[in-house]
């Protein structure tokens, strides 16, 4: 797939792709300590397992650009099965299909969490940080891909965006890894 579209290698090199990369793992070392914390305190670690597995995906990514391969993928398949021009309906398709797997995980996470939700705002705002940005970026608009694009000194908007998801949950999780470590009150 090296015939003008995807490579195997660093798709991020920068000082701030790599920067975002670390982060995402710092989070997932992070979240699954959390998840150990808050089992071993009596509650539920399924919040801080998804988010250390989902971050290890998202760190891959990050350097990898394994959305690219994908995407490189779906057009070779497209035109050697002579679909090429009706393509626009199956991404339609597709991004139906992930904002709707977007909009039922984080449904299911509420759920999950119950009223203990309130207790997770910040990894919550990380979470939609960071689906907005996905879903942007599967959905390609192009005057939405074209913000993404803008540099703010230097460094552009997607990751901002990206950092400032990361930061919050890496700030959710040490809420509640000190949350954690503080001892229940008696009933």
């Amino acid at each position: 797939m090296t015939n003008k579209g995807w490579e195997p290698g660093p798709g991020d090199p920068t000082i701030a792709g790599w920067i975002i990369f670390a982060g995402y793992l710092i989070v997932a070392a992070f979240a699954w300590r959390t998840a150990r914390w808050e089992s071993a305190r009596g509650q539920d670690p399924f919040l801080w397992r998804a988010l250390s597995i989902a971050c290890v995906a998202l760190a891959l990514n990050k350097q990898l650009d394994l959305h690219n391969a994908i995407t490189c993928l779906g057009r070779n398949l497209a035109r050697s099965e002579g679909w090429y021009r009706q393509r626009h309906s199956v991404q339609l398709g597709l991004i139906v299909s992930i904002v709707g797997m977007a909009a039922v995980s984080f449904w299911l996470v509420l759920r999950r969490l119950g009223p203990a939700w309130r207790r997770h705002r910040l990894t919550l705002a990380g979470m939609i940080a960071l689906l907005t940005l996905i879903l942007i970026r599967a959905a390609s608009f192009h005057h939405l891909d074209r913000f993404l694009r803008v540099d703010f000194g230097g460094i552009r908007f997607h990751a901002i965006l990206e950092f400032t998801g990361i930061c919050l949950l890496f700030l959710g999780a040490l809420r509640a890894a000190r949350d954690s470590s503080t001892p229940k009150a008696p009933d």
